[in-house]
């Protein structure tokens, strides 16, 4: 307005009428009303009484504005033009390169950098903000774990409001979204969550970032559980995607520490994901890496996302255990009832009534005694077992020598358990010394002669610290608890310790073949399994140890359970051990590890010499040592770098025995943006197209292009009011009309 004060560049009218606005809307109405009825009421009267009706319409508008107090309300303003949002991908995928001498992110810094003058001329204009996928300010390196696009898009558009306003939004990105977005599979999907960014009114812009070879086949999912049973069925789910190659049919393979375990055929379809299903039955119990891969296709711009490693943690929801008695007797009846009553242990006993040498006045058919089932115990059956208890048996009635070696591979070769308790039909009097057996068992087994006296066993060296005779607290000799059990009565005589054998318990007179005590009770540890051999059948006279002291009676079924537990390799029975504080962690984020190291009585250690190994995939192993504090732990916090398997392995290695254990932590995330390497400009235009932006590819890009909403705030710097009511020309004008009015009307004679 050129007729402004100077110092001014805006007005309006206000009102500085102190009633409220509803007031001043009624009288605003009521006089409306008036003067049309006046009017009304005079046109229909002839020329003087129009003449009164529009002095009457000026009196009345008159004392309108009177009430409303109009003003002219002068201003100084300044008008700021709304902010451009710039959105930049630094996930990890913007370190591909699609076949290109440079990386997605290097081609967006290069393309910043040749526009320069275009973003300053426009900064000119609108402010310009950067934001990353991972919160504001300029993205420096590809590092973010995951794309979610429409979670990154809500701080900016969020931040729009009258004070600030947005013109527009331009996100730069390969459209490689990892969450809802980019798994939708269908265009209509995609729409339907873009159009969630509508709501704030201000156009998305995107520049997609990709390159001329944009086929990719990858592997998008791994569906399983994180635990599973040993000897159960496993149930493995891969699912499988492609951009750019059409419809294909392809392999999957399944490898077990790169051992191809079994393969599949997907049918991958042009749209959507192709699922298979894989079944593994682990056979023994720990932590195990698996690989899924498909193969690699011509001309595929990504091959990082064709594997996918996961991890099975195996373990046990129940020892089952096959105990075989030759007969009925003592020691059988307390080991099996010790067994039953472990809510750990699922139990399958036989115990022998009669040999099939044995008279039989019945036919077969009649009998309610089955025959002994040698073949299906020992052959078919015999991989779900965990550990097999031979107690006093004799196999040899029943032409078992052939089965024997089922037995012993499943020791070997299948980590299985293997326990034989004495009796004048185990060890030599059983003729086991020539059989297969004799290969893994913890003694070497003389001929058929037993000791019938009775004899308190001796603690050895090796029993004082091994887990299997852990039966009383920590503050208790081993030795001098031993010493106050009941004594044993008859032991089978065996010709000392096989190789790798382990004597706990020794015999306090007889002597092995080379003069040591000769073995009572013994362990060993051979091939993939553990076996144990106990040369006596009184063990069940502990039992009684406690009770005749007026207490539990708790000796006996301790030694039993701590027998099973170290038989199978029960973490609790070692003296290294090695915890996370996750299993699965986020790249970028840390875990922190805790290696704890027990002393030969399985009391914390302190001051124990601990190194901790730690791997990842393509990157140096990380390697940390230390010794333990009071509580016997040593601490570590790793920062994980990369997705996929991070291995970690501790070593004490303390003069009486060398320590090792292992763990194994997966770095979740990085795996879900590998699945998404390949650009998506489908997913881009999605977000284009709901929020009212331009959709351009990164080497097409033009700022002048965009689409800017109109957004500018006005800020008042000073005002001033004039009142246009109180005046002395305004009082006159009201005053005159109506002297005017009734002038008139006691000249016409109306008055």
């Amino acid at each position: 307005m050129k007729l402004l004060p100077p110092g001014y560049n805006d007005w309006a009218f206000i009102s500085q009428s102190p009633l409220n606005g509803w007031v001043l809307a009624v009288a605003a109405v009521v006089t409306l009303a008036i003067v049309t009825m006046s009017v009304l009421a005079y046109l229909r009267a002839g020329r003087r009484y129009l003449v009164l009706g529009a002095l009457h319409v000026v009196a009345a508008l008159s004392v309108l504005i009177v009430v409303v107090q109009p003003a002219l309300d002068l201003r100084a303003v300044t008008r700021i033009p709304g902010r451009i949002a710039f959105v930049i991908d630094d996930s990890q995928s913007m370190a591909e390169n699609d076949g290109l001498p440079k990386s997605r992110a290097e081609r967006v810094n290069q393309w910043l950098a040749e526009h320069q003058a275009e973003l300053d001329a426009l900064k000119g204009q609108n402010p310009i903000e950067y934001y990353t996928l991972s919160g504001p300010g300029r993205a420096t390196r590809a590092q973010g774990p995951e794309s979610d696009l429409l979670q990154a898009l809500r701080p900016p558009l969020s931040s729009n409001d009258k004070a600030r306003p947005l013109s527009a939004v331009v996100l730069v990105s390969d459209g490689a979204d990892t969450e809802a977005l980019g798994q939708a599979a269908t265009a209509a999907e995609r729409k339907k969550l873009a159009e969630r960014l509508a709501a704030a009114d201000v156009p998305v812009n995107t520049i997609t970032v990709g390159g001329k070879r944009s086929a990719d086949l990858y592997i998008s999912g791994v569906i399983q559980d994180p635990i599973a049973f040993v000897r159960n069925t496993v149930k493995v789910e891969v699912r499988v995607e492609q951009k750019g190659l059409g419809a294909v049919t392809v392999p999957v393979s399944l490898k077990r520490e790169g051992s191809l375990v079994t393969q599949q055929t997907a049918r991958v379809p042009e749209s959507g994901a192709a699922k298979v299903q894989f079944e593994i039955v682990p056979a023994e119990v720990g932590e195990f890496v698996f690989t899924v891969e498909v193969p690699v296709q011509p001309d595929e711009a990504v091959v990082e996302n064709n594997k996918r490693e996961f991890i099975v943690k195996v373990v046990r929801d129940k020892i089952r255990a096959l105990l075989v008695s030759g007969r009925p007797s003592w020691d059988e009846r307390f080991l099996r009832r010790s067994l039953k009553l472990s809510p750990n242990v699922d139990l399958i006993s036989f115990f022998i009534l009669r040999t099939p040498s044995d008279f039989q006045p019945v036919p077969q058919n009649e009998s309610s005694l089955i025959p002994f089932p040698t073949h299906e115990l020992f052959e078919t059956e015999l991989h779900t077992f965990d550990v097999v208890v031979l107690q006093n048996f004799d196999y040899r009635p029943y032409n078992m020598a052939y089965l024997l070696k089922n037995l012993r591979e499943h020791v070997l070769n299948k980590g299985g358990a293997l326990a034989m308790f004495g009796g004048e039909s185990s060890f030599g009097g059983g003729a086991y010394a020539q059989t297969p057996l004799a290969d893994v068992l913890p003694v070497e087994m003389a001929a058929a002669e037993m000791d019938s006296r009775d004899f308190q066993p001796v603690l050895t060296t090796a029993g004082e610290k091994h887990p299997v005779l852990r039966l009383q607290a920590a503050s208790t000799s081993r030795s001098k608890a031993i010493a106050a059990l009941p004594k044993l009565s008859g032991v089978m005589k065996v010709d000392g310790l096989a190789p790798g054998g382990t004597a706990l318990l020794v015999h306090p007179d007889l002597k092995a073949r080379d003069g040591s005590p000769m073995p009572v009770l013994a362990v060993r540890e051979v091939g993939k399994g553990r076996t144990l051999a106990v040369t006596t059948d009184t063990l069940w006279r502990w039992s009684f140890a406690d009770k005749m002291r007026g207490e539990s009676g708790q000796a006996y079924e301790r030694l039993i359970a701590q027998m099973f537990r170290w038989l199978m390799r029960d973490p609790e029975a070692s003296r290294l051990r090695l915890v996370a504080s996750r299993d699965r962690v986020r790249v970028g984020e840390s875990v922190d590890y805790s290696v704890r190291v027990l002393g030969a009585d399985y009391q914390p250690l302190p001051k124990a010499p601990v190194t901790l190994t730690i791997s990842e995939h393509s990157r140096p192993d990380t390697v940390t040592s230390g010794e333990t504090a009071e509580d016997g732990t040593y601490s570590y916090s790793y920062t994980v770098q990369h997705g996929g398997v991070v291995r970690a392995k501790a070593e004490a290695r303390l003069e009486d025995d060398p320590l090792e254990a292992t763990l194994l932590v997966y770095g979740d995330d990085a795996d879900k943006e590998r699945a998404a390497l390949g650009s998506r400009d489908d997913v881009m235009g999605a977000i284009a197209d709901a929020t009212g932006g331009v959709a351009q590819s990164l080497d097409r890009a033009d700022p002048s292009a965009w689409a800017r909403a109109k957004a500018t705030t006005t800020n008042v710097d000073r005002h001033q009011e004039i009142a246009l009511w109180n005046t002395w020309a305004a009082l006159l004008v009201v005053v005159s009309v109506l002297a005017v009015e009734w002038w008139l009307r006691r000249r016409w004679g109306f008055v």
